[in-house]
């Protein structure tokens, strides 16, 4: 076939050359050289071991088709290509850091309430946590009439136009916060009310309507990059080496381990499609101890 011939063409002239330049027929080459060539290819040209098969392929099946099963199955060529495979490094497999190292940090060293950083940083962390979606979508919080609702006891939170999956057609869904009195630190709906009362004494009158604002200086709306670094300093004083925007992976890989259904996980975290949490998003844990955390998906519901 054409497109096989293709693929194969490239490989050929390679082989052709080398042997070429060795003074080896390229039409009846000897399992040794064979296995020289290979060699050639992975100290040399520095291919792939699955490169490195498809130039066997092609030697073996142009070279001299009576010999070719004979070339291809020789004990010399299959070694050498087994070696070859040897060396190359293990895949990793990719991990992301536990919720509940976070989780032990934050109970070991509750915000203060009188400070407007440490609040602003916990009710981030806990929308974060709660739902899994990203720090920008936080700069996407307003707190006028038409984007937060109080539903008691719940508070609903409507983002503006702008997340990266927004469209004309598909926008993001809202944010429900449900109460949970039982576990006061982790209460969103609670902590947001205090939020607010020291967001109003921030900002004065100032007519903002972004819910975070800046924690020092000239108040102002708070940028993805300065709530990025307050939940950086969370991560930093619990030990965990990772970046702001790993808060969305660790946060739905937990969910996905702990059997939550794939479409509840898709539609908390506003994603349209398994195969981009899946290929992109999804790590295994690396469990930091066999503690575990209140479950912060009971505080969080999305709306439409």
């Amino acid at each position: 076939r054409p497109s096989t011939r293709a693929t194969y063409r490239r490989p050929w002239i390679r082989w052709h050359n080398w042997a070429t330049s060795n003074n080896i027929s390229p039409t009846n080459p000897t399992p040794a050289t064979l296995a020289q060539f290979l060699a050639f290819l992975h100290t040399e040209v520095k291919l792939s071991p699955s490169s490195i098969a498809l130039h066997k392929s092609v030697v073996t099946t142009w070279s001299n088709p009576d010999q070719s099963t004979a070339l291809a199955t020789h004990p010399l060529v299959i070694k050498m290509l087994k070696g070859i495979s040897a060396t190359k490094p293990r895949h990793q497999t990719r991990t992301i850091w536990d919720v509940n190292q976070l989780r032990s940090w934050i109970e070991a060293n509750p915000p203060a309430q009188d400070s407007f950083f440490q609040t602003s940083r916990h009710i981030a962390i806990l929308l974060l946590l709660a739902s899994g979606r990203r720090i920008h979508d936080l700069t996407l919080l307003h707190m006028d009439p038409t984007h937060f609702q109080r539903v008691p006891p719940d508070i609903v939170l409507w983002p503006a136009f702008g997340a990266k999956t927004d469209s004309t057609s598909c926008e993001q869904s809202g944010w429900r916060l449900l109460p949970d009195d039982t576990q006061p630190l982790w209460n969103a709906v609670s902590w947001m009310e205090h939020f607010l009362t020291l967001r109003a004494q921030r900002c004065g009158t100032q007519p903002l309507t972004n819910l975070f604002v800046s924690t020092r200086g000239r108040v102002k709306p708070a940028s993805r990059a300065i709530i990025a670094k307050w939940v950086t300093t969370a991560l930093t004083n619990a030990g965990i080496d990772a970046s702001p925007g790993s808060y969305r992976s660790s946060v739905n890989s937990a969910l996905a381990q702990a059997q939550v259904p794939i479409d509840v996980i898709l539609a908390r975290a506003n994603w349209r499609s398994a195969n981009t949490f899946l290929r992109h998003y999804y790590k295994t844990i690396t469990r930091s101890s066999s503690m575990t955390g209140p479950s912060l998906g009971r505080n969080f519901a999305p709306t439409v």
